[in-house]
């Protein structure tokens, strides 16, 4: 038995009927980032350039000083940022960033933590930080 040609698209799964128009292929799905996550932390910090966190490094820690100069003897990171919120209106710093900065700072020696103490902010308790006594003789 031979097949009209309607009847072999039919046959074959082919068929289409005026009514029933071929459905839009799927699209295909983006390429996965052939870049290791290490790379992409790397390419980021690139575009935001070391220029930008050493001049976040410097405001949080002229931040601290000037607090430890007007008798504050440390500050928490929440305490730390709000400042920043203050001394630097138009530009935010998120705690992250915050922790980051006094970190490479406790690193380079340029601050100490001072004793848990709660945050005047969120209560909780913190280890804060100030400027070791060196630093704080240089700055006064």
């Amino acid at each position: 038995m031979q097949l009209s040609p309607e009847q072999a698209r039919f046959v074959s799964g082919f068929y289409q009927s005026p009514a029933c128009p071929t459905p839009a292929p799927k699209p295909t799905p983006p390429a996965p980032d052939p870049r290791p996550p290490r790379h992409i932390s790397a390419t980021a910090m690139g575009e935001f350039g070391l220029g930008n966190m050493k001049g976040q490094q410097r405001d949080v820690l002229d931040i601290i000083l000037a607090a430890h100069r007007n008798g504050v003897a440390d500050l928490s990171g929440r305490e730390i940022q709000a400042r920043y919120r203050i001394s630097y209106p138009g530009k935010d710093i998120d705690t992250g960033t915050v922790s980051a900065r006094v970190n490479s700072l406790l690193a380079a020696k340029l601050l100490e933590r001072g004793p848990e103490r709660p945050c005047s902010i969120t209560g909780k308790t913190v280890g804060p930080v100030r400027p070791v006594a060196q630093q704080a003789r240089l700055a006064a």
